[in-house]
């Protein structure tokens, strides 16, 4: 029999203000855990005020097949620092990354991690392959495009992905608990393939919703992201594999 560490999936939710989202998404994580070994989902809260800290404190105690473990924080540090605290947590050898506020829909997960099982490193759920449809407003559209150009112009190895953009991805802990917890960053995906150049990579597609509740933590409706996401890519423009700059010793 495996063991938790050998099978397990930790799921990492990056959350801030995500209430009216998370029923809907607990119900369907139960559902696709009775598929494939999720063993923990990780909520690293980033000073939710709408109700979020309490919802998740009700719903660990509750029963389900995982464990839920809520990090609770008092500021907005940006998803790469929460997702990495969140890896840094889990005792599951995979884990998986999406957001809160559904979409990225838990189905796809049982998908992804079929590929693991064939011996892909690292999975990314893609918007922008297959039989993938992405449904949202035409100017997120834009700036998210231009986010991606932008990627694929500057950052050479992300080139091998349709979607480096991808908020969604699943991954060996390994590659992700020792990175340094950079702040004000949104782009965990880079910064694993900056550092892990040669991981057997591949993209599962899936649709993309617009969100039906609250407001984008990350794309707004201004082209100033595209600004802050230039200097993030500049971030890992300059970073080479097992950079010791960007690499902690032993786990949190």
């Amino acid at each position: 029999m495996l063991s938790h560490e050998e099978s397990g999936i930790a799921i990492v939710l990056p959350i801030l203000d995500e209430r009216p989202n998370l029923t809907g998404l607990f119900s369907r994580l139960d559902l696709e855990a009775a598929k494939i070994p999720i063993r923990e989902v990780i909520c690293v809260d980033d000073g939710s005020r709408d109700g979020t800290l309490e919802y998740l404190k009700e719903e660990a105690s509750k029963s389900h097949i995982f464990h839920i473990e809520i990090v609770e924080r008092h500021e907005k540090q940006g998803q790469v620092n929460a997702c990495i605290t969140g890896a840094g947590m889990a005792s599951s050898r995979y884990v998986a990354f999406m957001d809160a506020d559904l979409q990225h829909p838990p189905e796809t997960l049982s998908a992804m991690y079929a590929q693991t099982q064939l011996g892909y490193e690292l999975v990314v759920g893609c918007r922008y392959h297959g039989k993938a449809a992405v449904h949202r407003y035409p100017s997120r559209g834009v700036i998210s495009r231009g986010a991606m150009g932008l990627s694929h112009l500057l950052l050479s190895w992300s080139r091998q992905l349709k979607d480096p953009m991808s908020g969604f991805f699943l991954t060996e802990r390994r590659y992700v608990e020792k990175l340094i917890p950079l702040n004000n960053r949104c782009k965990l995906l880079l910064y694993v393939l900056a550092t892990n150049k040669d991981l057997r990579t591949i993209e599962v597609p899936y649709s993309f919703e617009e969100r039906a509740h609250g407001e984008s933590k990350t794309v707004n409706p201004g082209f100033g992201f595209i600004f802050r996401y230039l200097i993030e890519i500049l971030t890992y423009f300059k970073i080479s594999p097992s950079d010791p700059r960007y690499e902690r010793s032993g786990r949190n």
